[in-house]
């Protein structure tokens, strides 16, 4: 790489700095951070207007668009400044070109972020809001932009700070969630599905629960036959439901008569003769 041309684009900022012209410069970088400031303020009355739940898309789409303008800005800050000191376009190319490289370099994981960010965005992995999956730990995703992504986690309200390079692979939760209810082969069947359709209908008046239904016998085990009550929540309130849900359909054992077994040993003895 030939560095000359970048240290004669040195040596002639040097020549044609002058008092003026520094004033000058001062005023663009003045105007730049007021930009900023600006751009800060614009922000956050956006956000003000806008919802995880709802626009969780428009989220993720406006911290985009900012991250692009404050690029866009800082680089024609950049142009002006080297233009009041002497240095033409084509020459700021081949300084621009050098920093590029170097930087690309150093800040290559950076990059890798910036990449994928843009990626995800629009592949549309997932947006602001998203209920996801990432590394077996389900959580919302609260902040994205093009270099990390916070994830709050359901299980203890923890966020996750990821660097979007090292998202290969997410999963977007649903509202669908089973559980599987164990019972004993000597339970009458018949009553176990009046029982656990009856359950359904105590669950679905659950504030957080949506909807549920009894999907019915799941499969057979050795010391029990597992039926699947299905419920719908959202998935930030899954715990808390599940263990409501829980609740309900052990009442509902219980008034009915129906025990939960637990695994059972059978030992054959033979006598000798």
């Amino acid at each position: 790489m030939d560095l000359t041309k970048g240290t004669n684009v040195l040596n002639d900022i040097i020549k044609y700095m002058t008092v003026p012209k520094l004033i000058v410069c001062g005023v663009v970088i003045a105007v730049t951070v007021l930009v900023f400031i600006g751009i800060k303020i614009a922000t956050r009355k956006i956000r003000k207007n806008l919802t995880l739940e709802n626009d969780g898309d428009k989220l993720s789409l406006l911290n985009f668009v900012v991250n692009v303008i404050r690029i866009a800005v800082v680089l024609a800050a950049a142009i002006v400044i080297l233009q009041i000191l002497g240095v033409n376009v084509g020459t700021f190319a081949t300084l621009f070109g050098l920093l590029i490289a170097v930087l690309g370099f150093a800040f290559q994981d950076s990059l890798k972020d910036v990449f994928m960010g843009m990626i995800i965005l629009l592949d549309n992995y997932f947006k602001v809001g998203d209920a996801v999956c990432y590394e077996n730990k389900d959580g919302i995703v609260v902040h994205f932009n093009l270099r990390t992504t916070k994830i709050q986690l359901i299980d203890d309200n923890s966020i996750l700070s990821v660097s979007n390079r090292n998202i290969s692979q997410i999963a977007k939760l649903s509202n669908m969630n089973d559980v599987d209810v164990p019972l004993s082969y000597d339970e009458d069947v018949k009553k176990i599905y009046e029982t656990l359709t009856e359950v359904c209908e105590r669950i679905k008046k659950i504030d957080t629960v949506e909807d549920s239904v009894f999907k019915g016998t799941q499969g057979f085990d050795d010391s029990a036959i597992r039926y699947r009550v299905r419920f719908f929540c959202k998935p930030i309130n899954r715990p808390d439901t599940k263990r409501a849900v829980m609740r309900e359909i052990q009442k509902g054992l219980d008034e009915a008569g129906i025990k939960i077994p637990y695994n059972q040993l059978d030992v054959h003895t033979y006598n000798k003769k």
